[in-house]
């Protein structure tokens, strides 16, 4: 890469740090037209499209990292996360093994393999994911919930084994945040919840507010759609 392949790269790197994705996509894209082999240019090219909700340009630009860089685990990585929303759990567990196999200490493959572990009511082995993820990331307060909601789950106690085995936990799960069930939640305004599908907002992806369509807060996977997402539009003071 030369001095001025090295700048524009830079500069992309810059305005994707300040959430400016559509510019950003703008400037790895003229980074990728110098440098068609850089396999993190595409890759971080996918992060923005991820973050615009433009889920088919971010799986193409990942696939391009892992064939440009077999070895990539963070694009196995993303790949798999793009897989929670539109495949199955086998395709989840696909991409992590691949990101695990070529590095162990993945944090994000780490992350979606406890996610998948919480879903199958397999909370001692989420929590163990989750932690190792919160020991290679660092602080990270949503993921401390999940795990430690996990734990909870994972314990002797016989009152939370009774919670777990009665099919209830998921309910424990939800007033973490963590919920795997997208239903209405009729009872979130006496519950202190921002609205009726708060339950289940960490699962979803963040969105830009450049992105037209789809939830700026909560992310594309509001179960809501679009009429959920016109109330939180108009109700911005739920989220301060």
């Amino acid at each position: 890469m030369d001095a001025t392949e090295n700048r524009r790269f830079e500069e992309a790197l810059a305005l994707l740090e300040e959430r400016r994705y559509g510019e950003a996509v703008e400037s790895f894209s003229a980074v990728i037209a110098l440098s068609p082999d850089m396999a993190g240019a595409y890759g971080n090219r996918g992060l923005c499209y991820l973050n615009l909700g433009l889920d088919d340009q971010a799986r193409n630009d990942f696939e391009t990292v892992v064939q440009l860089d077999p070895d990539d685990a963070m694009g196995y990585s993303m790949l798999a996360d793009l897989a929670r929303f539109q495949g199955g759990p086998e395709d989840v567990l696909r991409q992590i093994n691949l990101a695990l196999a070529r590095n162990p200490d993945e944090p994000q493959a780490h992350f979606l393999r406890g996610w998948l572990f919480a879903r199958a009511g397999q909370y001692d082995l989420a929590a163990e994911d989750l932690g190792r993820f919160l020991e290679l990331a660092g602080e990270n307060d949503d993921v401390k919930d999940f795990y430690d909601a996990c734990t909870v789950l994972a314990s002797d106690n016989p009152p939370i084994a009774e919670l777990a085995a009665s099919g209830k936990a998921d309910d424990y799960l939800g007033l973490r945040g963590w919920s795997f069930d997208h239903s209405e939640n009729r009872d979130y305004e006496e519950q202190g919840l921002p609205c009726p599908y708060a339950h289940c907002i960490r699962n979803c992806r963040p969105l830009s507010p450049e992105t037209p369509e789809g939830c700026p807060i909560f992310g594309n996977a509001c179960p809501g759609r679009h009429k959920q997402v016109d109330w939180c539009r108009e109700h911005p003071q739920m989220f301060d």
